[in-house]
């Protein structure tokens, strides 16, 4: 049987696929069959993240900083030159969150722009398929409350997470207009490699330089492990509460430093005694 010619071939574009989320997410597109194409702009991703795999190895890497107009256009005429772009996975955002924090413009940047300009250039090339990389940032603090699609209003707290709901809100527009299927994922903390920051990533570097000042608890049911600094002078974090390490992570403050006695409140579908 003759192989269809490569400008026929479906492909799909992982914009941001040499960065941590991105690489892993083209290594599994690989695995399954699909041929990629990646553009990052090698801000914070890296080519080895790619060339490093026997899986991803061989996966077409274009540099290109997809917040500039001609650069994405150029970037998304080259990827068509290899098959038929069939579908955008858009992962390409700013990913160093107090650099966002100090500076609002690399937000708008890198995390708003680079929607703007990926869907512009989408409806000029006619890819109707986009899937995106929100973040569980659009919801801002809303304490205790167990999250869930329909839960607003939405007060984001971070210029990060602002420019995330902005891009939402694009995307919402554009699926309006020309595109055919939108898929967006609000994901919380990930954890794996090849990580490079994020608060799992430091609470876990934090436990490597000072192991001796922790102290872990488990749960009579094992599902879950919860670790505290232990107060001693000098530690400026003992005044944390317990930080969940498997469910929802994040530091709370306290004014007791002491383990928590149960769940205080259990989300459908999850096992007794995990917080939402």
């Amino acid at each position: 049987m003759t192989s269809p010619p490569a400008s026929q071939t479906a492909l799909s574009i992982v914009a941001g696929g040499a960065g941590f989320i991105g690489s892993n997410l083209v290594r599994s597109l690989v695995a399954r069959g699909r041929r990629v194409v990646v553009i990052d702009n090698l801000s914070n991703g890296r080519a080895a993240y790619l060339s490093c795999d026997p899986v991803t190895a061989s996966v077409p890497l274009i540099e290109a900083d997809l917040a500039d107009r001609t650069a994405c256009e150029a970037a998304f005429g080259r990827a068509a030159t290899m098959g038929r772009v069939d579908d955008v996975w858009h992962m390409a955002a700013n990913s160093d969150i107090p650099a966002g924090v100090a500076d609002p413009d690399v937000d708008h940047t890198d995390t708003f722009l680079t929607t703007f300009e990926v869907l512009r250039t989408m409806q000029r090339q006619g890819i109707g398929t986009l899937h995106f990389a929100s973040s569980s940032a659009i919801y801002g603090d809303l304490g205790e409350t167990p999250l869930h699609e329909a839960i607003g209003p939405l007060l984001p707290i971070s210029n990060y997470g602002a420019m995330k709901l902005a891009s939402e809100a694009q995307i919402s527009v554009a699926a309006e207009s020309f595109l055919t299927r939108a898929n967006i994922f609000r994901f919380p903390n990930v954890v794996s490699v090849p990580a490079t920051h994020g608060v799992i990533l430091d609470f876990v570097n934090k436990l490597m330089r000072n192991p001796t000042g922790w102290t872990c608890w488990e749960t009579e049911r094992n599902e879950r492990l919860i670790a505290r600094i232990k107060p001693r002078r000098g530690n400026a974090f003992r005044r944390r509460r317990p930080i969940l390490v498997k469910g929802r992570s994040h530091y709370r403050p306290s004014h007791d430093g002491l383990p928590p006695t149960g769940s205080k409140k259990n989300v459908p579908g999850q096992p007794p005694g995990v917080n939402a």
